[in-house]
């Protein structure tokens, strides 16, 4: 794996896994315990990987500040796990979990812990499944320039990816494919260069590097940002946010 400086080639066989979770979270609350044991419950056959921002961890899980992709990224960026810059640099905890993991799969669906979900993530995500990034909503800079995050984070883009501008929103629920997530974490000096929102970054990662991406329908008006956007069916499915046990 390169250091800061440099891209290193990873060279993978084919994944066996069609498709992984990865859980991320900061505490071993009641909530977070229950919400990990909701998806483990609706998805026994796929793996399952917690990866905390916090000081603690599930006994089978990873721990953010021991990622050592990139010399241990996300623990730099967010100031060794400050909260208030946690939320923005959480995809750090995706890409390194997927550098750290020794299992592989064809894709990976990333969960945050106030995600509700009690239903396979292949039902869910079945009509976008080809795709390389799936989210509620994506969108380029040119479809949605007044979004708030574009406007904050623009200038702060590379120059060779000032064309490549977009969002995968929100970030509590999304699917990457195995090739999308490689490109990233083997272009390690990129990544040190964007300083933004996690929305943002892998989009534009997305479409920087070629990738698809799509808007998963079924999740509009089940996954926001707020939990007042949503509701929450008797139904099996995916619902975020959901900051208590229902």
């Amino acid at each position: 794996m390169a250091g800061t400086g440099g891209v290193a080639k990873i060279v993978k066989k084919t994944p066996p896994h069609e498709v992984g979770i990865f859980f991320i979270h900061h505490t071993l609350d009641e909530v977070t315990t229950h919400h990990l044991s909701l998806i483990r419950k609706s998805n026994p056959a796929i793996p399952v990987i917690p990866v905390s921002g916090g000081t603690r961890k599930f006994d089978d899980g990873l721990l953010g500040m021991d990622l050592n992709w990139n010399d241990y990224c996300w623990w730099r960026h967010t100031r060794c796990g400050r909260k208030e810059l946690a939320w923005e640099y959480s995809d750090l905890l995706l890409y390194g979990a997927y550098a750290k993991s020794q299992i592989r799969c064809k894709r990976w669906v990333s969960l945050e812990w106030d995600v509700k979900c009690t239903r396979r993530v292949e039902d869910v995500f079945k009509t976008v499944w080809n795709n390389d990034l799936v989210a509620a909503n994506t969108f380029t800079y040119r479809q949605n320039r007044n979004w708030y995050w574009f406007e904050q984070y623009r200038k702060t883009v590379p120059n060779k990816m000032i064309t490549s501008i977009a969002a995968a929103t929100p970030f509590g629920v999304v699917m990457c494919s195995d090739r999308l997530l490689n490109m990233i974490t083997t272009n390690v000096a990129l990544v040190e260069k964007f300083h933004c929102q996690n929305e943002m970054r892998i989009g534009t990662f997305a479409k920087h590097f070629g990738m698809t991406a799509a808007s998963c329908l079924w999740m509009q008006g089940k996954v926001s940002w707020h939990e007042d956007h949503i509701d929450i069916l008797k139904t099996p499915g995916i619902y975020h946010p959901v900051k208590t046990i229902t």
